[in-house]
């Protein structure tokens, strides 16, 4: 089952900077985040 992961708003612009992701899979809410290289 592929999992669709939803940005946030809240997350920064499309240029590879922060940004948190949420899913829900199996009644449970999943989150995943990253940061843009350094």
């Amino acid at each position: 089952m592929d999992i669709q992961w939803r940005k946030s708003s809240r997350s920064s612009n499309a240029d590879g900077g922060n940004c948190l992701e949420l899913a829900e899979q199996d009644g449970e809410i999943l989150m995943r985040e990253s940061a843009g290289a350094r």
